[in-house]
């Protein structure tokens, strides 16, 4: 049981263990009572109150599980979320379209959209296009929304909640995203960065769980990565936190958007992939993706291989580097396509010129949500807010 501490009261305390109890419950979907203590230190008492106090608030309920033999008795129950709890929600602002996710506390979905944008010229035009967007999919929905992420790629401050000067962005400087669509939403609003939000997800709800450290990496028109150390998000100061696609891999290299040299998103891009294919392939290709060379690999397409081992040179030299300075052993990639030979040629990589190799091995695995991990972890970011207190899920507590 946690002490309570100076100028802390009991109600603080109460409402905290509140809190960790949903959390617990919501991670793992679905708990029996006797769990409750063994996972949290709760006393029988404390946990039995609070499971009542939850479910007195339609937050959770209680249901039957099947286990073992049927025979005479009670049967076992567990609890789980009420389909009357509140929900959050999660706004991707990618660079070539936006999403829009509705999800209970347990990242189960209600409702979603996605929709390639069609001519902005502005902040204006972008705002407008985000807030048509979550309108239309809310209307589908008729359950109270307690708080929304919103999930964006960087620079940008989380702390102010603004973007700040992300590269083909339609030129959008300094947009103040987090004011204004809470102004425009009537709704609390969280920012941070598209990969530090994947990251989030994949701890909250993912192969995380569980894990006291991981880099998630996202590849998806750009390179990011998330950071996950002892448990906890870290993303920086500001949010900046977690840019792979530039960490110099040639100082003397061309010059980046961002303004340094040789960074990784020079290198390991669609373009290349697209180059490096063409260069030994009698099929030449105006553009091709990361999803369409794996699927040619996995045919047997030796040219789409030559050019998929190129770009995980490039990507195995950025993360050796990262993870010499971070020192964790599990690396989880979110991307769109089959899942299972990048993480196998990329482990390998890693494992064949990492510092101190002798002593650790890293691992690569997939993401649970695929390159769904931004807004899955939009709706997370959302969450995390609740579970920690900041957003209150009911007036009373």
């Amino acid at each position: 049981m946690k002490r309570i501490k100076k100028g802390e009261s009991s109600k603080d305390m109460k409402n905290l263990n509140r809190l960790l109890v949903l959390k617990l419950l919501c991670t793992e979907g679905k708990i029996k009572r006797s769990e409750i203590m063994n996972k949290t230190s709760l006393s029988k008492m404390t946990a039995t109150n609070i499971a009542e106090d939850l479910m007195g608030a339609c937050l959770i309920k209680e249901t039957a599980v099947e286990e073992g033999a049927k025979g005479a008795g009670r049967r076992p129950t567990a609890l789980t979320l009420s389909e009357k709890s509140p929900i959050v929600g999660g706004i991707y602002v990618g660079r070539k379209s936006c999403s829009v996710l509705f999800c209970d506390l347990c990242a189960n979905k209600i409702s979603e959209e996605r929709r390639e944008y069609k001519e902005i010229n502005s902040a204006e035009d972008l705002v407008l296009f985000i807030t048509e967007l979550f309108s239309c999919v809310k209307s589908k929905i008729d359950r109270e929304i307690l708080c929304v992420g919103i999930s964006a790629p960087g620079p940008l401050d989380r702390n102010k909640g603004i973007i700040l000067s992300p590269s083909n962005f339609f030129g959008i400087n300094n947009l103040n995203i987090k004011e204004i669509l809470e102004n425009k939403l009537k709704l609390p609003c969280v920012l941070a960065h598209d990969t530090a939000c994947a990251a989030q997800g994949e701890l909250l709800y993912g192969k995380g769980k569980g894990m006291d450290s991981f880099l998630l990496v996202h590849l998806h028109n750009g390179i990011g990565s998330g950071i996950i150390v002892k448990g906890q998000l870290f993303d920086g100061a500001m949010g900046l936190g977690g840019e792979l696609g530039h960490i110099s891999i040639d100082h003397k290299g061309e010059k980046c958007s961002c303004g340094g040299r040789g960074c990784l998103e020079n290198y390991a891009n669609e373009m290349n992939l697209t180059a490096d294919y063409n260069s030994i392939s009698e099929e030449k290709l105006d553009n091709t993706s990361l999803k369409e060379i794996i699927k040619k690999v996995n045919e047997g397409d030796k040219a789409a291989l030559f050019a998929l081992d190129n770009f995980l040179n490039y990507l195995s030299a950025a993360l050796v580097s990262a993870l010499n300075f971070i020192d964790t052993h599990h690396i989880v990639l979110s991307y769109h396509g089959e899942n299972g030979l990048i993480e196998k040629m990329l482990e390998e990589k890693i494992n064949s010129s990492l510092f101190a190799g002798k002593y650790r091995k890293i691992k690569v695995i997939s993401s649970a949500f695929k390159g769904d991990a931004p807004i899955i972890g939009a709706a997370a970011a959302a969450a995390e807010e609740v579970f920690t207190g900041n957003i209150k899920i009911t007036e009373e507590w």
